[in-house]
């Protein structure tokens, strides 16, 4: 028999899903975000402190980035069960991963001007 949750509101699964596919778009570009960072820090580094500061700033963004992801994978958990608390906190963790994946793809682009 069901837990009686079937219908009856959203289903975690398909929350959890969606999370998943979220930070399954965004991981691979880890990759690329160190790439970047490598690229930048060797561009800047015959630069002075003026001119290097754009590019210390976009090392700094693809960095927070990058911890974002790390401090959400590593704090994820997926629930168990379907309870309304477990619900809202997919919900919530689905808002975090989406602004993880903002964070990084702003950081990329950011990187990208400075690094062609």
């Amino acid at each position: 028999m069901s837990s009686g949750l079937t219908g009856c509101g959203p289903d975690i699964n398909d929350i959890h899903d969606e999370v998943m596919v979220i930070h399954d778009e965004v991981m691979p570009k880890m990759g690329e975000m160190h790439q970047l960072r490598m690229a930048l820090e060797d561009r800047m580094s015959n630069m002075d402190s003026v001119s290097a500061q754009p590019y210390h700033n976009a090392i700094e963004s693809l960095h927070q980035g990058e911890e974002m992801m790390w401090s959400w994978m590593n704090e994820y958990k997926r629930p168990t069960s379907s309870t309304p608390e477990s619900i809202q906190y997919v919900q919530d963790q689905k808002k975090i991963i989406s602004e993880v994946a903002e964070k990084m793809t702003m950081a990329i682009v950011q990187a990208k001007t400075l690094v062609p």
